[in-house]
């Protein structure tokens, strides 16, 4: 009955200000993830995820905490909702600027390190697979569709691994 009441509280608070965006956080029982997810519904697509990535790691009640203070540029802490969605949007755009440096910043060696790391993982799923079917079917999955399709899917891995290799390894910087 508690968080229905708190999200009718909420709801009311959001009713006397012109914009969700507006209410302090202090007011806001960021932990309840109903209560989030009602304010959430009256912003944008964008704002609504920010708000509720907030609620979910930043905002030091919540469950999921990161543990890190979270402070904008000028070195405070958000006091509203819309401080906080600001926040969170420009974490959100610092961190995919960050890996689009850092993946700029890879070497082809590197590149192809991952590339081949990627295909092995996938690789072994279908190996993977394939001992499942072994366990499920005995000698008998051999002669499986499925077993064909997995066998036509390590080959092809196998193509795109012989090619990559001669490649792999070589300290080309560019």
């Amino acid at each position: 009955m508690l968080p229905r009441l708190m999200i009718a509280m909420v709801l009311a608070l959001a009713g006397c200000t012109e914009d969700v965006r507006d209410l302090r956080l202090e007011t806001v029982d960021l932990s309840d993830m109903r209560a989030v997810h009602e304010l959430a519904r009256q912003l944008s697509p964008t704002d609504k995820a920010a708000l509720i990535t907030y609620a979910a790691i930043h905002a030091p009640s919540s469950p999921g905490f990161c543990g890190k203070s979270f402070v904008g540029r000028s070195g405070r802490a958000p006091s509203t909702i819309g401080e906080a969605i600001e926040l969170t949007l420009d974490l959100q755009a610092d961190i995919r600027t960050a890996r689009v440096e850092a993946e700029r910043r890879k070497t082809r060696a590197q590149l192809a390190a991952e590339q081949w790391d990627g295909l092995i993982i996938q690789r072994e799923l279908l190996i993977s697979r394939q001992s499942a079917l072994l366990s499920e079917h005995g000698a008998a999955a051999r002669g499986l569709p499925e077993w064909r399709a997995l066998q036509s899917g390590m080959s092809e891995y196998d193509k795109k691994l012989a090619a990559l290799k001669p490649n792999f390894g070589t300290s080309e910087a560019s």
